[in-house]
């Protein structure tokens, strides 16, 4: 009996098993799993700051003239298309007589061949220049002129403010006209034909006036880019002394701006339009 007893109870001395480490014979798999290593913790890098994309410049605004005198019209000039060949420009008509009678109109030509592309124009004005019981229909041209010049100019590739700033004409020592172009001077006559100095409503006035405008480029030969044959009816008079000429940023085309008096309400009126050339290479 006593033997068996000191089986039950274990060796004197030596603890009885809880839990702590297995003993050499315990069976595999009851022991706790091994603690999970901590991840080290880093700080949160800050976001990138977003980059702000560099603002296109706007181009220029359109040039614009308003010349002193009682009925002159407001001149601008819109700009050049992309290739350099057509340009725009526009003139503003103050009402005049009727009270509704204000007008706006907005051509496109073709520098290459002088002359207006097809659909190259475009007018834009009141219903009727007497007006209506309401007024002036519709009341204001101005979102009608934004919307058509949009459209034309869009279709004819012209971009708004692309021009560079023009020179203006001046008198010659030598008699001739002139405007500089690049560090030179570009040179032409100007000769005016059937000028009306009397009534501008008679028949003289209606058989109109014409002008004969021929270049004579630095080191080239002359060219003649109106050769006076188109009288314009009810015109009575042209001028370029002191007038804009523009030429495009690759110096390939020129526009020269011409005055023309015209017969209008009780009186004459100053308006504007243009001889568009090819220019030589740029001096």
């Amino acid at each position: 009996m006593l033997f068996v007893f000191m089986l039950a109870c274990g060796t004197p001395g030596t603890p009885a098993l809880q839990g702590g480490e297995p003993s050499a014979g315990a069976e595999p798999g009851t022991a706790a799993p091994p603690a999970a290593p901590v991840a080290e913790q880093r700080p949160a890098e800050a976001p990138s700051p977003e980059i702000t994309p560099e603002p296109t410049p706007a181009p220029p605004p359109p040039w614009v003239m308003k010349e002193p005198g009682p009925m002159v019209d407001e001149f601008t000039f819109l700009g050049w298309s992309s290739d350099g060949r057509r340009y725009a420009f526009q003139n503003a008509i103050a009402a005049q007589g009727a009270s509704c009678s204000q007008r706006y109109e907005v051509f496109v030509v073709d520098a290459a061949t002088d002359s207006y592309p097809e659909g190259g124009t475009l007018e834009v004005k009141h219903e009727s220049p007497e007006g209506g019981r309401t007024g002036c229909m519709p009341p204001d041209l101005a979102p009608l002129l934004e919307e058509g010049r949009g459209r034309l100019l869009e279709a004819h590739g012209i971009v708004m403010g692309s021009h560079t700033e023009p020179q203006r004409v001046s008198r010659l020592d030598s008699g001739m006209f002139g405007a500089h172009w690049g560090d030179s001077v570009l040179p032409f006559t100007f000769i005016e034909r059937y000028a009306v100095s009397g009534d501008p409503y008679g028949d003289e006035a209606k058989a109109g006036s014409s002008y004969v405008l021929t270049l004579h480029p630095p080191g080239g030969e002359p060219r003649l880019i109106e050769a006076g044959k188109r009288r314009r009816s009810y015109v009575v008079g042209y001028s370029v002394l002191g007038a804009p000429l523009f030429v495009n940023p690759a110096g390939t085309y020129g526009a020269l701006i011409v005055r023309k008096v015209h017969a209008a309400f009780e009186g004459t009126r100053t308006s504007y339009m243009s001889n568009g050339f090819a220019l030589q290479a740029k001096p």
